[in-house]
């Protein structure tokens, strides 16, 4: 079962990756037959149709789907990159992945229950046998990814950071809340993940139902965490104004060392140092006569004739 019970999103979800998969395979074929001659067009076509179903998988808890996709989309990711020439055993491998998908998008509810680790298998050994020797190691190296008060929210590999972070994009961990965030503001889940594929790079999304509470949970304090692991050239102060979230949501990560940023200290303003007073030498008994002023003299005031209804005191307060 999906781990988000929701019909219309669910249902919005399988349409739209229908629509992600529909033709996919004549694109494959017309890949195939391209060689080393890459048509870009062609190739982000397919790499975005693999990524999108990522991104709503991710969120709706369609965890193998999201597993194929992401694997299916590292390989893409290669030949976008022009380091792997698609040939048809490379391809081959990518067909079968998309078949898979597109079955699994068909059961929805029970796409986690499928066997997938012979598609997975496939696709890791096609992009292993692609690398470096010094970068396959990056394949296995997982990353745990989080805030400050979430430290372990996502485990993506160092390959995945590195391919990342090649464009020059920032890393960032963005909290939404689903009621106050999207709910409240007229927006949807699947609007808020597509705003995100087409802003930057999405990858990774889940859902914090721990803390959803339960029947004797104050409706007004209840909250649904939504955390979206995302990639873009755009900085904290852009992103605010771009996706509408508070920049206390928006939390940058060190893609290297997969470490939350430290927040940006504030500089406290030093507290003026106290005036010196200078010492000065008590007067000797002597000065102290001569510099003692002398009491004023005595004068008599007039008194004025008591009167019956003068004051009592000295201030009036009408």
């Amino acid at each position: 079962m999906p781990l988000i019970d929701d019909d219309e999103t669910l249902q919005a979800f399988i349409e739209e990756s229908k629509e992600h998969l529909d033709g996919i395979e004549s694109d494959l074929l017309a890949i195939e037959e391209g060689g080393a001659n890459i048509d870009s067009d062609l190739v982000n076509k397919v790499f975005r149709a693999v990524h999108s179903l990522k991104g709503g998988a991710g969120f709706l808890g369609l965890d193998k789907v999201k597993e194929l996709a992401h694997n299916s989309e590292n390989l893409m990711n290669l030949i976008r990159n022009e380091e792997l020439v698609p040939t048809p055993a490379i391809i081959s491998t990518m067909l079968d992945a998309t078949d898979l998908l597109g079955s699994m998008i068909d059961s929805a509810a029970t796409s986690n229950d499928v066997d997938i680790s012979q598609n997975i298998e496939a696709l890791q050994n096609a992009v292993s046998s692609n690398l470096d020797e010094e970068e396959k190691p990056s394949l296995e190296s997982i990353v745990s990814l989080g805030t400050e008060i979430y430290p372990d929210l996502f485990e993506v590999s160092q390959f995945e950071l590195n391919n990342t972070i090649k464009g020059g994009n920032n890393l960032f961990i963005l909290e939404y809340d689903l009621i106050a965030d999207i709910e409240q503001q007229d927006k949807t889940p699947m609007g808020v993940i597509k705003e995100l594929q087409q802003t930057g790079q999405l990858l990774d999304s889940k859902i914090d139902i721990t803390r959803v509470g339960d029947l004797e949970s104050d409706l007004a304090e209840m909250q649904i965490p939504f955390f979206a692991l995302f990639a873009t050239i755009m900085e904290v102060d852009l992103l605010t104004g771009f996706l509408g979230i508070d920049a206390s949501k928006i939390h940058p990560v060190d893609a290297e060392s997969g470490a939350p940023d430290a927040p940006v200290e504030t500089e406290t303003p030093a507290e003026p140092a106290a005036q010196e007073v200078q010492a000065v030498d008590e007067p000797s008994p002597a000065e102290e006569e001569r510099l003692e002023p002398a009491a004023p003299e005595a004068t008599s005031l007039p008194q004025e004739p008591a009167s019956a209804s003068a004051p009592a005191r000295l201030f009036s307060c009408a």
